[in-house]
């Protein structure tokens, strides 16, 4: 008589009801954590990329302000001097965009990693799982996939050279009590 019925009578009736009302709460709130970890790693690394292309950008317009002034300052007329201010004047102007347009770049990756984190929550959070216990097949359905789970078999595992090497077995030695 096989006692592979009755565990999986068992896991259907006791375990598995108490694993969705205990343990599933905690592995979801895992997944969450880690979803937060990993988006908080994802939106740094982007704000780091956009800032340096953005500040470095903002930097050469700066410089290029900086040596629109100085000839401005050194010029020997003042049609050349007018021109040359109104030149600083159009890239301050581009030095000023790039710093707007990084800082609302940075919001706007804020926005989306709340927006997705919301998301990913809503998802985990209704996300059902559902165990079919059959005694030939056991499958899981996470969310809308459904996977057929290996079939338990209750053989020992076979004796290796390594457990031996290693003092004895118990598990071996009973089954070898059972053999004679």
């Amino acid at each position: 008589m096989s006692i592979l019925p009755q565990i999986f009578q068992w896991l259907a009736k006791v375990f598995w009801p108490w694993f969705i009302r205990n343990a599933w709460p905690v592995i979801k709130q895992h997944v969450l954590e880690v979803i937060r970890i990993l988006l908080d790693i994802l939106k740094d690394k982007i704000k780091d990329y956009v800032s340096k292309r953005s500040e470095q950008k903002e930097y050469e317009a700066e410089e290029r302000v900086k040596d629109a002034e100085n000839r401005a300052k050194s010029a020997n007329s003042q049609q050349e001097r007018e021109k040359w201010e109104a030149i600083a004047g159009a890239w301050q102007e581009v030095a000023n965009t790039f710093r707007e347009e990084n800082e609302a770049l940075k919001k706007r990756i804020e926005e989306l990693t709340s927006e997705v984190m919301t998301e990913s929550e809503d998802v985990i959070e209704n996300t059902k799982i559902v165990a079919d216990f059959l005694p030939h097949q056991t499958s899981l359905t996470i969310g809308n996939k459904t996977r057929v789970l290996p079939n338990v078999t209750l053989n020992m595992p076979e004796d290796d050279e390594s457990n031996t090497t290693r003092g004895s077995n118990p598990i071996s030695e009973i089954q070898e009590s059972l053999r004679k």
